[in-house]
């Protein structure tokens, strides 16, 4: 086959895109685990930040797991508050069991539960996990509260793909510092946690300042708010009434 005819291109384009797509799967099998213990230990820090848990600078892998295994303990629950056996909080995707409630409404869903035990006065704290939509794509994140089930103790936000400067700002540390001390829920165990438009607006115990331009991101981090918090207040009644 001639070098500069039709065939022998197309042949040795085929010969390229096979090659590659060989050495990709075979990078990909090769760091498989070590993509997978990244996410893990990025999951357990993520979890301990929510509880202002004092993560040293440069603490490795094998410590922030030591650290998770001390101090969290784990629950899975479902919406009647009632404990879920057999389920491992950790390995559940909450995007899996969206999925599984839209396809079938019927569906319980397990709600994971990440209980923090303060070492120094063994207050315990209560992590959530949520998962919304922004303006581009999904946002998720983790709020913690404390012991009264209400007051806010710290969050943690995350996204797939929101506009740098403006819905990306969840990740800030200027707009996740706003929710420590606010009330997620009201008197009547409704979900009442609420990000306003824009800054500078008049506050109280439920709301925070949003982010200027973000308005979209901002309305789906409180849909995000409403549709997974009140999840949990049946669990946290029974909390309160035991």
């Amino acid at each position: 086959m001639q070098k500069n005819s039709t065939g022998y291109m197309y042949l040795f384009a085929l010969l390229i895109t096979l090659g590659c797509g060989v050495l990709l799967a075979v990078v990909s099998e090769a760091t498989k685990e070590a993509r997978q213990a990244n996410v893990k230990v990025e999951k357990m820090s993520n979890i301990l930040s929510t509880v202002n848990f004092p993560m040293e600078k440069g603490m490795d892998q094998a410590a922030i797991e030591d650290a998770y295994k001390k101090y969290i303990s784990e629950e899975v629950v479902d919406a009647n508050g009632n404990v879920v056996d057999g389920v491992v909080a950790f390995n559940i995707d909450l995007k899996t069991e969206q999925s599984k409630k839209r396809e079938n409404p019927e569906y319980k869903k397990n709600l994971p539960i990440f209980i923090y035990t303060n070492p120094e006065n063994n207050e315990k704290y209560y992590v959530l996990p949520m998962r919304g939509a922004g303006l581009w794509g999904a946002v998720w994140g983790y709020i913690s509260l404390a012991s009264d089930f209400t007051t806010v103790y710290g969050v943690k936000f995350d996204h797939e793909s929101e506009t740098p400067g403006l819905g990306a700002e969840i990740t800030t540390e200027w707009f996740q510092a706003q929710f420590p001390d606010k009330k997620a829920y009201d008197k009547d165990n409704n979900v009442a946690l609420t990000i306003l438009k824009g800054k500078g607006n008049e506050l109280n115990e439920y709301t925070v300042d949003g982010i200027s331009g973000a308005t979209i991101t901002g309305s789906g981090v409180n849909a995000m708010f409403k549709a997974d918090l009140a999840q949990y207040t049946s669990y946290f009644n029974k909390l309160k009434n035991n």
